[in-house]
């Protein structure tokens, strides 16, 4: 009788040291997904004032290989409102057209790290997570030009882990992307 209870407290033990374990490695997943690093440049004679008008060259892009991660239009959607919300807290006008200030291209690109390259390159943007995961990675990529000019006055990009697995709520996914948004926005200078 007492073999048959050691046995059972053994086997019960055994059960309770591995749930932890299961906790501790989403916990690290949703350490990784609170990670993000920016980037940002600054033309030193980009002086917005208030009231000048900014306007999009297309919709928010999204480049990626939709084998990995397919688009997302409600989080794209998401991503635009809020970078609009920042520029018009900034003190600019939202415009349309050609007939404005200021231009304003916005990325998002999820998928494979050739892909990143290619975009970073593009906008000589470089941010780094610095660490491993077996999350993907995603970066936001939102750049400021004059209208017919190619050189961007400002350019940040936030590169996070993409949560793939759903570890966190719509609602937390949505508050994430604010968070990112308003983290790449917050060194684009104000319109004064």
């Amino acid at each position: 009788m007492t073999r048959f209870i050691a046995i059972f407290a053994i086997l019960l033990l055994a059960g309770c040291a591995t749930e932890p374990e299961k906790k501790q490695a989403s916990s690290k997943e949703k350490v990784d997904l609170a990670a993000f690093s920016v980037v940002a440049v600054t033309d030193p004679t980009f002086k917005p004032e208030r009231g000048e008008s900014i306007s999009w060259v297309s919709d928010v892009i999204f480049a990626g290989s939709n084998d990995e991660t397919p688009q997302d239009e409600a989080a794209i959607a998401l991503i635009q409102a809020d970078i609009e919300k920042s520029l018009t807290t900034k003190g600019y006008t939202l415009g349309h057209g050609v007939s404005v200030d200021y231009r304003v291209l916005a990325l998002v690109q999820v998928g494979t790290e050739e892909l990143a390259k290619d975009m970073r390159e593009l906008f000589r943007l470089y941010p780094s997570l610095g660490q491993e995961s077996q999350l993907n990675k995603g970066m936001l990529i939102v750049a400021v030009a004059r209208p017919g000019s190619v050189q961007a006055l400002w350019r940040g990009a936030i590169k996070v882990f993409v949560d793939e697995d759903h570890l966190l709520t719509p609602a937390q996914q949505k508050e994430r992307l604010a968070l990112a948004v308003k983290k790449v926005m917050a060194s684009m200078p104000k319109a004064l």
